[in-house]
């Protein structure tokens, strides 16, 4: 990959621009109302003017080539919307739109054009708020509903922001004009990158028909937001208007199992993580969706007696089954200081504790385990619990 200079100077400001879906042609849009044409092949750019169907052109605001890239529409900034037919012939230095069909209606500036995915139909949105659909072959005014079937998803990008599919955005109070926003949808990820005129760049899911919907914000431009686009599978390139920034952004999308685990709740101390187990890096969900998190119990404490004692029962042999025999529960059972140790308390000791009486108030225990020849080395012992 290289860098090319585009060269220049050109007869006009350039005011848009719009890259062929092949990659191999670039058509500017110049404050004059003329288009410019600029063909890539093998390193080689061929530039060309390209005529069109007005005689007197204002500025050209908006251009928009179809999926299939046969037609080309082209919006000024008087309204007028023009269609040209794009050869589907290999680009060559003859290379050139043909002038097809005018779509009046609209009496303000257009702000954006948008194709279907099947390439029949454009619409656009205009700065006083008007939105218009027709069909390209003939012409015809058609109902701008935008279903979703038809006018994005499946790698098409949607980017009319007055409609249905981006009422979401417009959420601030500083939106007091219909060009304060500007947005694109992701090709294939639900997602919506919009930037407006206080320079916030805000990430939303798509579509976003309910007004106040979640969002990420990004405050990285010190001006206007004069356009943004994405630049591939992870990447949003937005351009500042009055600093002249150029920033380009990674999307960073997790799977919310791993970016947040279901005992985290907010207030709460995280767990400590298992030494053996790293923690995962911190990392920007792109999932707007809010979700709650259940109450989980603390895991209880084993002691490493009961630990002991039962690594112990499985490895000792199997006893044949036979009846079970019955215990009697108290309300809390402290262990001994034999079982402390990890000694199996005498035979006598536990008749003694079957047959006493049990108080719920006070549960005595005695705890003799003494050798037959040798003095006591414990002594009895009177544990208060407090009755259930």
């Amino acid at each position: 990959r290289k860098m090319v200079s585009l060269g220049g100077p050109f007869p006009g400001a350039i005011a848009s621009m719009a890259w062929h879906p092949l990659g191999q042609f670039l058509v500017l849009g110049l404050d004059t109302g003329n288009l410019h044409g600029l063909i890539l092949e093998a390193g080689n750019i061929t530039e060309q003017e390209i005529k069109h169907l007005l005689s007197d052109p204002s500025e050209v605001t908006a251009l928009q080539f179809s999926p299939a890239g046969n037609w080309l529409a082209v919006g000024h900034r008087d309204g007028q919307v023009q269609v040209l037919a794009v050869p589907s012939s290999s680009l060559s230095p003859s290379y050139s739109p043909i002038q097809y069909r005018l779509l009046p209606g609209n009496a303000s500036a257009i702000m954006a054009l948008q194709f279907t995915k099947d390439g029949t139909s454009v619409a656009s949105n205009a700065r006083d708020g008007a939105v218009l659909c027709w069909e390209v072959e003939t012409g015809k005014v058609l109902v701008s509903n935008f279903s979703a079937e038809t006018w994005f998803g499946d790698g098409h990008r949607f980017t009319l922001t007055i409609s249905w599919a981006m009422w979401g955005a417009w959420s601030r109070d500083s939106y007091r004009s219909s060009a304060a926003v500007l947005g694109e949808s992701h090709g294939t990820l639900r997602l919506l990158a919009t930037g407006d005129v206080d320079g916030l760049v805000r990430l939303q899911r798509f579509p976003v028909p309910v007004p106040d919907a979640l969002s990420k914000d990004f405050y990285a431009h010190t001006s206007r937001v004069a356009d943004l686009a994405w630049a591939g599978p992870d990447r949003l390139v937005t351009a500042g208007m009055a600093e002249c920034a150029l920033i380009q952004w990674r999307l960073i999308s997790q799977r919310r199992s791993d970016a947040q685990p279901k005992d985290a709740r907010p207030g709460r101390p995280k767990a400590a993580a298992s030494p053996r187990q790293p923690q995962s890096p911190k990392t920007v969900s792109a999932s707007m969706r809010s979700t709650g998190s259940t109450d989980v119990a603390p895991p209880s404490r084993v002691s490493n007696t009961s630990t002991a004692t039962a690594t112990a029962r499985s490895k000792s042999p199997a006893k044949p089954a036979g009846r079970p025999k019955a215990r009697i529960a108290s309300p809390q059972r402290s262990p001994s200081p034999a079982s402390a140790r990890g000694r199996t308390p005498s035979r006598s000791a536990r008749s003694s504790q079957g047959s006493s009486s049990m108080d719920p108030a006070k549960v005595r225990l005695a705890a003799k385990l003494a050798q037959p020849g040798k003095p006591s080395r414990f002594k009895e012992v009177s544990v208060q619990t407090d009755g259930v």
